[in-house]
């Protein structure tokens, strides 16, 4: 054959693996594993690079697991986020393959890049991820992550709350799943590269995220991810969320002082910040109405608040045990500017909610359901409501937003 690809379509896990068997306790081919694998295939067959290492699963854009496979292959396209069930489109891709069989992996990858997009927009799923990106490329991406990874250290403790605002803001994979802990490492460096952390800093983060532009393909994002680029790396929020077993699991810790940052972050963490709290809110009156806006005062203490934010709901008189959200937003603090991006909390600023009692609905002009309006950034003018897509054809249920 002229050119040769691997396709992993099973689960996926970032840097612990892929391919979790639901028969063996969930066990999975670790990294180093599938890097050995792939070295002793190389050997028996004599073909030194696939054209193509793709992987049809959750969370296997991650630069840990490029620097697994960048050896072994051109290409690899992956998800930083979780994947839909139904996998690639795999029908429209085959058939661009099968239309145009000389095309290399460098014209195919955004084949399958842009069908899968096409699909799931088509299914209104918002939150998929996909891209490819240059492997040649990695281990230029490698040691500029060792080079910030080196300066943030250096950084240390002093710069430990505005790096900790930059975890914070940047996009999150698998949100809320404390054991995956990956994070978008595009939008990290940016966030890093604008707080002024000084000159070591500032350009090691700029060059990182230009070199994850150059050597990214083609990239395919849902709503969702509007920032995304499309590449994760591990970073835990907090030391008891740390997995001992990353300094094994990952050739990146072998290759850069990343693990030894997220030491020294954890580290830098003790003493350095006060704990976030909100004084006991005061209202203005206890009943709300638009002509008689509620207003809601407290004030903030401490020195480690990344974000403020509010919803309102209210008890369903027909049942005690359910309560249905009216308003969520963003709060903004004294001096925000319309285009900031991050919120700046201050020890002691003053938190303020006015409620004039109104929301947000839709209607199909006969019924009239509550459909609250959520920003999809801080800072943004989209607002989203969250709600299910139900297919006329085949009554299946879909979890969609509209903006």
């Amino acid at each position: 054959a002229r050119h040769y690809a691997l396709i992993f379509w099973d689960h996926g896990a970032s840097w612990p693996g892929v391919a979790s068997d639901d028969t063996s306790d969930g066990d999975m081919l670790t990294l180093p594993e599938l890097a050995k694998a792939l070295g002793d295939a190389r050997k028996r067959t004599g073909v030194q690079k696939l054209d193509l290492i793709g992987f049809d699963a959750c969370l296997m854009s991650q630069i840990d697991v490029f620097q697994a496979v960048a050896p072994y292959g051109q290409i690899a396209i992956g998800s930083a986020d979780l994947e839909p069930g139904e996998g690639w489109a795999w029908n429209a891709w085959l058939r661009d393959l099968a239309d145009k069989p000389p095309q290399d992996a460098a014209a195919l990858a955004p084949s399958i890049i842009k069908s899968f997009a096409a699909f799931y927009k088509k299914e209104k799923d918002p939150s998929v991820t996909l891209a490819a990106f240059d492997l040649a490329k990695v281990g230029q991406l490698s040691g500029q992550l060792d080079t910030l990874a080196n300066a943030l250290i250096a950084a240390m403790p002093k710069s430990y709350k505005a790096i900790g605002k930059a975890r914070a803001h940047a996009a999150e994979y698998a949100s809320g799943d404390a054991d995956i802990s990956a994070i978008d490492l595009g939008y990290l460096a940016d966030s890093l590269a604008a707080a002024k952390l000084g000159p070591q800093v500032t350009d090691a983060a700029r060059t990182l995220s230009a070199t994850i532009k150059g050597a990214r393909i083609a990239g395919g994002f849902g709503a969702d991810h509007p920032k995304s680029s499309g590449m994760s790396v591990y970073f835990p929020w907090k030391k008891k969320d740390y997995d001992s077993s990353y300094l094994d699991g990952s050739p990146l810790t072998a290759a850069t002082r990343w693990d030894e940052f997220l030491q020294a972050f954890y580290k830098g963490g003790k003493g350095s910040t006060t704990r976030a709290t909100l004084a006991p809110p005061q209202l203005s009156q206890t009943e709300a109405a638009p002509d008689a806006p509620v207003t809601l005062s407290s004030s903030i203490s401490g020195d480690d608040t990344a974000d403020v934010y509010y919803f309102v709901g209210a008890l369903d008189p027909n049942d005690p045990d359910t309560v249905r959200i009216l308003a969520m937003d963003y709060l903004y603090p004294p001096g925000a500017a319309p285009s900031d991006t991050e919120a700046t909390w201050q020890d002691g600023d003053p938190v303020e909610l006015r409620w004039p009692s109104t929301g947000w609905y839709l209607s199909n002009g006969k019924s009239v359901v509550l459909a609250p309006l959520a920003p999809t950034d801080y800072g943004s003018t989209t607002y989203s409501v969250e709600g299910t897509y139900v297919s006329a054809k085949t009554g299946k249920r879909t979890p969609a937003s509209l903006e």
